[in-house]
């Protein structure tokens, strides 16, 4: 049973590959209803709407959600190490929540890293975007203050990260 359980959770937060629902529109939307929750109880934001186009991409520097294209700026103790913000959007439900549909100034897109609140309670939201890298050229592209280009504890792609 407990394998059981795993194999929906593990299926069940993948946003990147849900279909979309007929009634929110979005890529990755699994809302009914159009309040971007899906019945899940995991959306803590509304669906992601692009707020300014021109403002910051995923990982970029913040100081404020104004900063960011997405209206999301916020502080991870293990992608930024608690020492700065960043620009990201909630990618575990709702409208537009792919990730990967957000491609950054380096030319790779963005990826979905999904936190479970029993192991890092501290993470501001259960999944948020990080932008991918190559190299840690790409993250200070981003911000000086990153200091490695590697697998976060909670992905398979490579992302910017301070530590």
């Amino acid at each position: 049973m407990v394998a059981g359980l795993l194999l929906i959770q593990l299926v069940g937060c993948d946003a990147d590959q849900r279909p979309t629902s007929s009634a929110g529109g979005g890529s990755g939307d699994v809302s009914t209803n159009g309040d971007g929750n899906g019945g899940e109880g995991l959306c803590s934001h509304a669906d992601n709407m692009i707020v300014d186009e021109g403002a910051g991409q995923h990982g970029v520097e913040c100081v404020s959600d104004i900063d960011c294209r997405y209206g999301r700026c916020v502080s991870s103790p293990l992608i930024s190490g608690g020492v700065f913000s960043f620009c990201t959007k909630q990618c575990n439900c709702g409208v537009n929540s792919e990730c990967s549909a957000d491609v950054g100034d380096n030319g790779q897109p963005a990826t979905c890293l999904r936190f479970g609140l029993t192991y890092y309670p501290d993470e501001p939201d259960t999944a948020y975007c990080a932008q991918v890298c190559t190299s840690l050229d790409d993250c200070l592209a981003l911000s000086d203050k990153y200091t490695h280009c590697e697998n976060a504890p909670v992905g398979v792609k490579k992302v910017c990260v301070a530590h």
